[in-house]
């Protein structure tokens, strides 16, 4: 009888440790995959007023400003394409502003990148926050003006950014 009473324990037991771990498996199919939180803030140059630089020109561009975080550099990342087989730089221009309104009128801050040809380029130049051209001391940053020394017209596809979180 004493064995009975040990097997039926035994069997007790265990269907409730079958119980509880399939509850701790349910519980653990249901919660949520762990997400990363980017450390970068990231956006692109969305109002270009133009995306097509003729050959050898430079052409003033009016885009939207983008918030600077102090300490912080800024990553530029374009994406253009010539419509022939020219090979030169183009130099995208930016300007910077203490309030978002009045922006300086040079170009203190320059991102090159060269051309390919009819292949896509698809650069990358990073802004450091500390370089010469003082960008860790501006609140704003907006792209002013683009220039193709390719012989080629230059098609701008895209310009995104990226930027640290504070």
């Amino acid at each position: 009888m004493i064995r009975k009473h040990e097997n039926m324990l035994v069997l007790a037991a265990l269907t409730l440790f079958a119980l509880a771990g399939l509850d701790l498996l349910s519980l653990m199919a249901q919660a949520p995959a762990p997400t990363l939180d980017s450390p970068y803030r990231i956006g692109s140059f969305t109002t270009l007023s133009t995306n097509q630089v003729a050959a050898s020109t430079t052409a003033t561009v009016t885009s939207d400003a983008v918030p600077l975080a102090p300490g912080k550099g800024i990553g530029i990342w374009p994406t253009f394409v010539t419509d022939g087989a020219s090979t030169g730089n183009v130099t995208f221009q930016f300007g910077l502003s203490r309030d978002g309104t009045t922006w300086t009128t040079t170009a203190p801050i320059t991102a090159t990148v060269p051309a390919t040809g009819t292949t896509s380029v698809r650069g990358f130049v990073n802004l450091s926050p500390y370089a010469s051209t003082s960008l860790n001391n501006a609140r704003y940053l907006r792209l002013q003006s683009i220039n193709n020394a390719a012989t080629n017209v230059l098609t701008v596809t895209s310009i995104h950014w990226t930027i640290g979180k504070d």
